[in-house]
């Protein structure tokens, strides 16, 4: 969990502290290393946790978590502050802003949940999703009354 706050990213990446990182890919760093002590040290023999990265997406949750919009999945680049950076244009579609908004990340460890989170919470998905609803949302709403003579 951490504080976001604005990035010079592509709208997709979403930049994650490196304390945060060491975390969160500690574990698939260590798959790839066969040693959890080279991850554990941080040696710069554990340039794995790039490459950990660059493969694996993360999942942003924003609370309140009442929308399928407060999901999204990013792909992850590592940053030194300890801001969570996203494009500032996410934090419309997921209610947020930079004032102090704390939002959480999470790693789907299996190539199953990898596969499902770039399918279905990445924004390409989320505005794919959208734009196939927008045609049916337009024939739900009521027609436009003609407009009155003067």
């Amino acid at each position: 969990r951490g504080v976001i706050g604005p990035g010079d990213l592509h709208h997709d990446q979403i930049g994650v502290p490196e304390e945060i990182a060491w975390i969160l890919f500690a574990p698939l760093a260590a798959r790839k290393l066969s040693s959890l002590e080279l991850v554990a040290s941080r040696s710069p023999e554990a340039t794995a946790l790039d490459e950990a990265m660059a493969e694996n997406w993360v999942i942003l949750s924003h609370p309140p978590t009442l929308l399928p919009l407060n999901f999204i999945a990013f792909q992850p680049v590592r940053v030194s502050r300890s801001l969570i950076r996203i494009h500032p244009l996410v934090t419309r579609w997921m209610n947020a802003d930079f004032d102090g908004d704390q939002a959480a990340l999470f790693v789907p460890i299996t190539e199953a949940g990898q596969l499902e989170v770039r399918q279905q919470l990445s924004l390409a998905s989320h505005f794919r999703r959208l734009t196939a609803l927008q045609p049916k949302l337009l024939l739900l709403a009521p027609p436009r009354a003609p407009p009155q003579a003067r």
